[in-house]
Formats: C-alpha cells, structure tokens, sequence
C-alpha cells in the first residue's frame, strides 16, 4: 500500500476535510504509486491562510537576526538531508540524481545568501522639502503570501519564494505541483525540524482551480509567488487586482543563445547543447532557437 500524505497548516497533520485523494506516480515507472495526497478543498485552503493569519503578528514582530535563526536551522538541515533530499526528488520528478543534487546545492546557496541579506533589511532617509521634517521610510512585512510551485524545479523554487518571504516578516501558504508534492513537503520538513513557529509555513496539496484559486482570491493574501505557465500567470495577475495582492510572477518565454561572429563555435555549441536539453529541456530559460549574428 502506498503512504498516505496530509496537509501540514497550523503546527498540525491533518487530511482534505472531504477525505479525498489523488496518487503520485514515479514518472520513470507508472506501477511505482509514490504516495496519496490530500485533494484539498477551499476550505482547508481557507484554514491554512486562517493559521498563516493568526501566526503573523508574533512573526513579524521577531528581529530579523532571530528570524534568521529559524531559517539557519532549516539550511543546516538541508545540507545533513541532501542526498536523502536528492533521491526523493529524482523518484518523484524523474531527473537524474545528478541533476537533483545540483538543484539541492542551489537552493542551499541561494538560502545563504537571502538569510544574510535578509538581516539587513532598512530603508532609506531621503532630503524633505520642507524645513524641520525628517523623511524616512521603513521596510515592512505584507502579511500572508502565497507560493505556488512548479515540479520541474520543485526544491529550488519553494526555497527562492520562501525563504525571503519568511526573513522579511511574513507568513506562508504553500501548495506545491500536483505532480512532485512530496518534494515539497520535504522542504517543509526542514523548517518543522528547525522549530518554526506553527501557522508561520502552512503546506496544502490540491487542484490549482480549488485550493490554487483560493489562494489567490482570498482577501487576506497580500502577495502572490508564482511559477508556472503564461496562461495561469495572467490569470493570476487577473485576479491578484481584486484583492490588491502584489504579484511575483515566472512564466514561459522564448529563449535565445546570440552566437557572435567573433564566438569560440566549439564552446557555443557545447552551451547551446546544455542550455537546450538540461533536465530534458523542461525549465522556463531552456534555449529554444540559437542565432547566429
């Protein structure tokens, strides 16, 4: 029997409220059933936002510095996890292990780098036009954000989109892809282990039109991380106008590799060849046409 999965919102484990749920397969071999997940409703999408409400004032009211704590136990235990980590996300998004400790090993240098320019959050004082005023501004956290990942970089992003959403004072709804979810929770596991407060990182599996779209309508969401297709990106940025929530959007685009006339050819075709076909061509800055100038 494969394992059953559930949602984690709130500091606790908990099902789809209609007790629903969808299989993951290994792509490499359909008869390997990988888990069963939480086909989650609007209301259990409702529930995470509600804890990641609640959750928010004490967060954002803890120092950058202890922030960073919590966020610095994660990494740790990411770099422990790593080849654990590695192996999980190759099963379950069919990349080679190769390719999935490269993206491990980028999400931890990324994570370092946003945990230490996340201390250094400041604003600005500026020259008032008026006598006797002093004029300044301040950095902020916005409140609920929403990160919706994709499954073909199913660690590194979630990192990329949480962890500066995290050190800047706010809280977090994550639904991973449909297809690599327990990529995702293993990221979640990290920030459990590291002792994050609950309600300050809520994880949800479910469709993008019920749990997806609730994340992105709800009227407490102030931001919005997504990576995905065009077609939803607008939609999205659409429906983000509604409630005001601020918008990160990555989407597909057309990819060129400019080859100069002056180019080490040998190097440039070498280039065009990664660039094209790393991890089967399936990321968003694959090269998709080559010019020759």
């Amino acid at each position: 029997m494969p394992q059953t999965f559930q949602n984690y919102i709130d500091g606790q484990w908990a099902g789809s409220s209609d007790g629903k749920t969808f299989e993951q397969r290994n792509p490499a071999n359909l008869e390997d059933v990988t888990g069963l997940w939480p086909a989650s409703t609007r209301d259990d999408a409702r529930r995470a936002i509600a804890a990641a409400q609640k959750a928010f004032p004490d967060w954002a009211r803890l120092s950058p510095l202890k922030r960073a704590d919590y966020l610095k136990a994660a990494l740790e235990a990411m770099k422990r996890r790593r080849d654990e980590l590695a192996e999980v996300l190759t099963r379950e998004n069919g990349k080679t292990i190769a390719e999935s400790k490269i993206e491990i090993d980028a999400a931890i240098k990324e994570m370092e780098f946003q945990i230490h320019e996340g201390v250094r959050l400041g604003g600005q004082t500026v020259a008032s036009a008026f006598e006797g005023v002093f004029a300044y501004s301040v950095r902020q956290p916005l409140g609920v954000v929403s990160i919706i990942s994709p499954w073909n970089f199913p660690f590194n992003v979630p990192g990329r989109k949480g962890t500066p959403a995290l050190m800047a004072g706010n809280t977090v709804v994550f639904k991973p892809a449909s297809l690599t979810p327990q990529t995702g929770l293993k990221f979640v596991e990290l920030f459990i282990e590291a002792g994050l407060p609950p309600g300050v990182l809520n994880f949800i599996t479910g469709g993008g039109s019920t749990v997806g779209d609730e994340m992105i309508t709800h009227p407490a969401i102030k931001a919005i991380s997504f990576t995905g297709s065009t077609a939803v990106g607008r939609s999205i940025h659409q429906k983000a106008a509604q409630i005001m929530a601020r918008t990160q959007l990555e989407m597909g685009g057309k990819n060129p590799l400019v080859v100069l006339e002056d180019a080490d050819l040998e190097l440039a075709a070498k280039s065009a060849v990664t660039a094209a076909y790393a991890c089967a061509g399936q990321w968003c800055t694959s090269t998709s046409r080559v010019v020759g100038v």
